[in-house]
């Protein structure tokens, strides 16, 4: 599988990005969200090539999201730094039982330091949106026999549409 072609992630990220803008305005999560707008077409090709979420990528925005979280809890909102520890705590247990790989965990972490900005409810939503995904794609690659009985999934693709499907959602009413 070739890498992705320059102008599709550089379409694809703007058109991220000016999704982050709308839907997250002037909060301070925004800056972690204008990260990930960047890098989202290439950790969803990473991960789905080689199962893997490089950490060049990764490390970067869970570092922004977690000043943006700080930076909302200083301001009054802790919020976004509760529901980041808490869902990173979930994830990395789940990833040191092995139901999950290390790097969704830290991207995990932080989509929910910067979906945390927007309260927990968008934040569930997203996770459940990536679980049901996951699942769903799990089963019918079961069922088709494409996959093996304890073979993974690329899991970061289906965390980065559920954070993208709330924000889009978000932008959407920020328009009204």
């Amino acid at each position: 599988m070739r890498a992705p072609a320059t102008a599709i992630v550089t379409v694809a990220s703007a058109l991220l990005a000016g999704v982050a803008v709308l839907a997250l305005g002037e909060r301070a999560a925004l800056v972690p969200a204008l990260h990930l707008a960047a890098v989202t077409p290439l950790l969803w090709f990473a991960d789905v090539r080689e199962h893997r979420l490089p950490n060049r990528l990764v490390l970067p925005n869970l570092a922004l999201a977690l000043l943006a979280a700080l930076a909302a809890g200083a301001l009054g909102d802790g919020t976004p730094l509760l529901a980041g520890l808490g869902t990173g705590a979930v994830l990395l247990v789940l990833s040191l039982v092995g139901g999950l790989g290390m790097g969704d965990a830290k991207l995990g972490a932080a989509l929910a330091l910067t979906l945390g900005s927007l309260g927990v409810e968008p934040l569930l939503l997203a996770l459940l949106l990536a679980l049901l995904g996951g699942g769903a794609v799990s089963i019918a690659g079961l069922v088709a026999r494409r996959l093996r009985r304890g073979q993974a999934i690329a899991f970061g693709p289906f965390l980065l549409a559920g954070a993208w499907a709330v924000l889009a959602l978000q932008a959407v009413a920020a328009l009204r």
